[in-house]
């Protein structure tokens, strides 16, 4: 995530602690739209899915004034579509509806890995792991968009906010030469 949109960011958060859910309005218009087209891939109604970004807005200002989630570690859009995708699928199994194919596979980084059971590793993967943390955020984010779900390079230009397709693809380059440098290091290939 670029340093704009991080204080951005944290200045909505703080916004939000000081001026209630007024802070939200910009918010909430601003992504409307992609949400809902995001959302209509689950197989809802318009209706379903505009219910579901009004839940998404609320438990985002309830995580917020309640203090659990005091920075954000993606941009705006990625967790509030995160929490969507989740209450999105909530909606489909109160309903005893299955979501569509492509809906299972978001095109969203997590925000929070409270939905998801711990596994165990192998120790190659813990290596990996752990040279993956090493990277800078940016390159994380970026590579972990790229290949874990499936973005495509206009996809990551667009929520990354970066200027045209081939500085998304000479920052995943450049990300991937780094995690292989730090990979060779452990002599794990």
């Amino acid at each position: 995530m670029k340093e704009d949109s991080i204080k951005n960011s944290q200045q909505l958060l703080s916004r939000i602690q000081e001026e209630g859910m007024s802070a939200l309005e910009d918010v909430y218009r601003k992504y409307r739209e992609d949400f809902l087209h995001f959302a209509l891939r689950y197989g809802l109604s318009e209706s379903e899915c505009l219910d579901a970004y009004q839940d998404v807005m609320i438990a985002f200002y309830e995580n917020v004034k309640e203090g659990k989630l005091t920075t954000l570690t993606s941009s705006l859009k990625t967790y509030l579509f995160s929490i969507g995708k989740y209450t999105l699928l909530n909606q489909l199994k109160n309903k005893k509806r299955i979501a569509p194919t492509e809906a299972i596979y978001p095109e969203i980084e997590i925000a929070d890995n409270q939905y998801f059971e711990q596994i165990e590793l192998t120790h190659r993967q813990q290596i990996i792991e752990k040279s993956f943390q090493q990277l800078g955020e940016q390159c994380r984010e970026l590579l972990t968009l790229f290949y874990y779900h499936r973005y495509s390079i206009e996809n990551i230009k667009t929520t990354m906010e970066y200027s045209n397709d081939n500085t998304v693809k000479a920052t995943k380059s450049r990300c991937m030469k780094s995690l292989k440098t730090i990979l060779e290091k452990t002599e794990i290939y």
